[in-house]
C-alpha cells in the first residue's frame, strides 16, 4: 500500500465529490462574466495586497476565473480536457 492510498483511507470523507466538474461550472461562469463585463476579470484575480487590504473575495472568486480568456477555441479546449479527466477518473476508473 503506497502513500497516496494511506491519506486516502485517513482524509477520504474530506474530499468534494465531482470537483472537477465543479471547477468546469465556475469556469464557465467566469467567461461568461468576462464575456459580458471584461473589468471583472481584475476583481476576480487573486492578488495578495488586495485581500491584505481587505478584498477577502478575491480567496473565493479565483476559482471563477477562466484559465484563458483570449480565445475562445483555447478555452473549449481547456474545458475540454477537465471534462475528459472528470470522465476517465470518476466514471471509467481509468486512472
Amino acid at each position: 500500500m503506497n502513500w497516496i492510498d494511506k491519506l486516502e483511507r485517513k482524509f477520504g470523507r474530506f474530499g468534494i465529490q465531482n470537483l472537477t466538474m465543479y471547477i468546469i461550472i465556475c469556469y464557465v461562469v467566469g467567461y461568461f462574466l468576462t464575456y459580458l463585463n471584461p473589468s471583472l476579470m481584475a476583481m476576480m484575480s487573486l492578488d495578495v495586497a488586495k485581500i491584505l487590504h481587505g478584498q477577502i473575495w478575491r480567496l473565493v472568486t479565483w476559482v471563477i476565473y477562466p484559465p484563458s480568456t483570449g480565445n475562445f477555441l483555447l478555452f473549449v479546449i481547456s474545458i475540454l480536457f477537465f471534462y475528459y479527466v472528470f470522465l476517465m477518473h470518476f466514471i471509467f476508473h481509468v486512472f
